[in-house]
Order: C-alpha cells, then sequence, then structure tokens
C-alpha cells in the first residue's frame, strides 16, 4: 500500500515550531516563512525579534516605519549602531583640501597604495563627496533633534521591549576606512549625546510601562559627566529596571554606572577591556545588596615582571586578573564570580555561600 506524501505544512504545529527554532540559528527564517501562512506565522516573532537602526536618515526612517507597524508587536531587542561624527566643517572644499587631506597627500597615497578597491581608482573627488555626504546627513539629523525625538516617540510602542544594544562605532565604508581618523570629532564629544538619547527613549518608555531588563554597550570610550550634567539622572531613571548589564570593549562606562543607582541589577559582564579593580570595586560596593552574578571575559589587567635586563609589561593572564581582584569586597547578594567562557564552562568559577 502507498504510503500518501505529506508535505512540509501538514506538519503538527509543535514540530513547524520547533524547526522555526533551527532555522533561526542558520538564517534562513526569511526563506522558510514563505512556504504558507501557518509557517509565516510561526516565523514572524524570531523574524522581527531584534531591530538592528544606524545613525543615519535611512536609520531614523527604519525607526519610525517599524514603530507604527506590525512587526512592533514582535520586537523584543533594539541595537542602535550610533556612530562617531564627522567634522562638519569638512562641508567646506577649502578646508578639507588645506587642512584635512590635500591633493599632495593624495598624489602621495595613489603612488604608495595604489587606491586599489575591486580594480578601480578612488579618486579625490569621490574621497571628498563621500564624506561630506556623510557630514551632511549627520548634521541634518542633529540640528532636528531626529534622534532625540525618534527614540522618545518610538520607543513607547515596542509594547514588548525588553533589551537595548548601542554598538558605537564609526560606520566608515572599507576603501575610506583607513584614513577615516583625520575626518572624525573625538569621540568624548560625540558619545555623549548618543547615549543621553538613547536614555531619553527609554525614559519614555518606561513612562508606557516598558520595562528593559537587559542593557548592553560596546564600544564606549569616554566617560561620562557625573557632575553638571542630566545624564546620571536620566540614567537612573531609564535603566531603573535593568537586571543584566554588559559592557563589551567599554573600559570608560564603569565608572559612571557604579555612581549609578540600579536597584535592579543582577549580573554584570565586562568583556575585552582593561580591568579597572578600583572601578570594579566602587561597583560592588554601590550594588552589593542585588549583584549575584560577575563575569570577566578576556578582560586585561596589566602585569609587571622584573628581569635582569629590565621590566616586562603585558596584559597579564587569568592568574594575573584573578590575584588582581582577590581583596575586592563583594556584596551580601554576589553568588558567582566567572572569568572566560571555555563551552558550557568557564576558566575559572568560583561560588559564593553566605550561609
Amino acid at each position: 500500500m502507498q504510503v500518501p506524501s505529506r508535505s512540509l505544512e501538514h506538519l503538527p504545529t509543535e514540530i513547524l515550531e520547533t524547526i522555526a527554532m533551527h532555522v533561526m540559528q542558520t538564517s534562513s527564517l526569511k526563506s522558510l516563512s514563505c512556504v504558507n501562512r501557518t509557517l509565516r506565522f510561526i516565523c514572524l516573532p524570531h523574524m522581527f525579534e531584534k531591530l538592528t537602526v544606524r545613525f543615519s536618515l535611512d536609520g531614523v526612517e527604519r525607526l519610525q516605519q517599524a514603530s507604527m507597524s506590525y512587526i512592533a508587536y514582535y520586537v523584543k531587542t533594539i541595537c542602535y549602531e550610533a556612530s562617531e561624527i564627522i567634522d562638519p566643517l569638512i562641508q567646506c572644499p577649502h578646508y578639507f583640501s588645506t587642512c584635512l587631506y590635500t591633493p599632495l597627500e593624495y598624489t602621495r597615497d595613489e603612488r604608495e597604495f595604489r587606491w586599489g578597491y575591486q580594480g578601480k581608482q578612488i579618486t579625490y573627488n569621490r574621497i571628498y563627496s563621500y564624506f561630506k555626504h556623510l557630514s551632511e546627513e549627520q548634521q541634518m539629523i542633529i540640528q532636528a533633534d531626529f534622534n532625540l525625538m525618534s527614540f522618545s516617540s518610538c520607543l513607547p510602542r515596542f509594547l514588548r521591549l525588553r533589551s537595548f544594544e548601542i554598538s558605537l562605532m564609526n560606520n566608515i565604508e572599507k576603501p575610506f576606512r583607513w584614513f577615516a581618523g583625520r575626518m572624525l570629532v573625538d569621540w568624548k564629544d560625540t558619545f555623549p549625546d548618543h547615549f543621553g538619547a538613547v536614555l531619553q527613549g527609554l525614559c519614555a518608555a518606561k513612562e508606557s510601562g516598558i520595562r528593559i531588563k537587559t542593557f548592553q554597550v560596546t564600544g564606549f570610550y569616554s566617560r561620562l559627566p557625573l557632575l553638571d550634567s542630566k545624564i546620571p539622572r536620566l540614567a537612573a531613571i531609564a535603566l531603573h529596571t535593568v537586571e543584566e548589564l554588559y559592557l563589551a570593549d567599554s573600559p570608560g562606562l564603569l565608572d559612571f554606572i557604579a555612581a549609578t543607582t540600579l536597584p535592579s541589577v543582577r549580573v554584570l559582564e565586562l568583556e575585552n577591556c582593561w580591568l579597572w579593580v578600583p572601578e570594579l570595586q566602587k561597583f560592588l560596593l554601590t550594588h552589593g545588596s542585588t549583584l549575584q552574578v560577575l563575569h570577566l571575559e578576556n578582560v586585561w589587567l596589566p602585569s609587571e615582571k622584573i628581569y635582569d635586563w629590565g621590566v616586562s609589561l603585558s596584559l597579564g593572564t587569568t592568574s594575573t586578573v584573578i590575584d588582581g581582584i582577590s581583596d575586592i569586597r563583594i556584596g551580601d547578594a554576589m553568588r558567582e564570580l566567572t572569568i572566560n567562557r571555555k563551552g558550557k564552562k568557564y576558566e575559572y568559577q568560583k561560588i559564593f555561600n553566605h550561609n
């Protein structure tokens, strides 16, 4: 007897959900969602679970459109890719050609690097036009307060939002990236503005009943002002419900966070940064009544060794980090200290028993 063939659409919903969860890890959800209506309904929550927004006019429009569409219901995480500001004076051709990048320098670079990019030559005018366009777009966003207004008006519409990520980068395309440092304003003048706009948006979301549980920052090198600034007050309100805090490659932020009251924080993870023990100690003392887990991933603590020929400085090892934090005081709530993930285990793990 011939068994009738059954297509994917006839499988039980539970199996389809399992398939969707697996496919989500292989970046094929979009194709799977096109099979039929049932699979599209199953895939939707996973397809739009994370929304990425860049610091650009397109990014602002993307955020606004998403917040007013049906996909807003499915968004649980928003990742804001903030970029450093291009020097606004670059829009003046004379300033660019005399102060930032002269034709003589271009001739030298063309001779040394051949300006090869996929077989095409990058002209001097193209370099100027590229950065001029970026600067004009950025200044339009800044002068109209598009970022601030968009976050404050849009975030309250993402009713299931639980996680927010800020990734700070220059967003310069590859062929122009190597000398972008000439065109950029200092990070310390840029990041506080991005951070403040996000915090105001999260405050507006909080007023609408949205509770952010996870907050992550990547690439934050600035030190935020602790005095004569509204940012500390905004942070205390916006991050009031945050339980998990992740700081990656953001050495300048720990001091600010340590001075901010975060009554709900349970987990702190520091990754890819220098470890400043006094600032870590300050954080542990401030949040000792709630912090339960501290994880350090690829952090560096300067190590000094003295030889006959002189002194050697290095980034240190896990043992160096353990020794460096061995005397810090922990709070009553601390349950676990872990260092460097090794699959499902850790290179170092310490369990605290306060009984």
